[in-house]
């Protein structure tokens, strides 16, 4: 299955594994899509409103320009956040 086929996954299907790490965006997640722990992701949210407050609009779009390079990479929005998805091997 490539990564591609996960660009239609809604944020309701992740499954919350474990806390990854946590930094002044936001927090990363060792995610699952329906709780198949053979396949695990990276799920990374990042806060709209502290993205602003804090003027770090461009260190975003850096970022998202540099993974939109990548083939493993999802972006999702909702009101308050943006996430990224990445593929996590452990």
């Amino acid at each position: 299955m490539s990564f591609a086929e996960f660009a239609d996954v809604k944020l309701g299907d992740l499954e919350v594994v474990a806390t990854l790490g946590v930094g002044g965006f936001g927090r990363v997640e060792l995610v699952t899509v329906g709780g198949d722990r053979r396949r695990t992701f990276a799920l990374k949210c990042l806060k709209k409103r502290h993205i602003v407050e804090t003027q770090q609009q461009e260190h975003v779009f850096s970022e998202k320009k540099i993974m939109m390079g990548c083939d493993h990479q999802v972006r999702k929005t909702n009101n308050s956040s943006i996430f990224f998805l990445y593929n996590y091997f452990y």
